[in-house]
């Protein structure tokens, strides 16, 4: 058995030491190859996406600036990062008293994850507005647009 993982770990940094010094060219053929031969035996393999495909997703994630507003902590969220807090509701009443009550976009009370991840286990988050973590109000004399605040 020794002699076995011996033979695989020096198999392994033999190929990371190939790979390390391979071409552009030479690893995307190996990796359309290695592809060929998953979907040749049936396997379920994600497509590989490129850099500029995953900067698209990136893009198209963060399109929308972070509008949605954490009834818990009342702060800004991405879409990615909050659901609705009426699934929350309807699953534990008791976390009624940590929430603000306040809708933001599509007139919907949302819960970012890290609040949701709290109150999910019937614990205060320590974010929490009603745990006096509120931000500071606005002075009228600044003009400011919300990415600036």
């Amino acid at each position: 058995m020794e002699c076995r993982e011996k033979r695989l770990s020096s198999k392994r940094t033999h190929q990371n030491k190939e790979r390390a010094n391979e071409s552009a060219e030479c690893r995307a053929g190996r990796l359309a190859k290695q592809r060929e031969y998953d979907q040749t035996k049936g396997l379920n393999v994600c497509n590989s996406s490129t850099i500029a495909d995953e900067i698209r997703k990136f893009h198209t994630a963060v399109s929308s600036g972070p509008l949605y507003i954490c009834t818990c902590c009342d702060q800004l969220w991405y879409k990615h990062s909050v659901t609705t807090a009426k699934k929350l509701r309807i699953s534990n009443p008791d976390i009624v008293k940590y929430l603000l009550s306040k809708a933001s976009v599509d007139d919907v009370e949302w819960i970012c994850q890290s609040c949701f991840r709290y109150l999910r286990k019937n614990k205060i988050p320590p974010y929490a507005a009603k745990n006096g973590m509120l931000f500071p109000l606005k002075p009228d004399f600044f003009y400011l647009n919300e990415l600036e605040c």
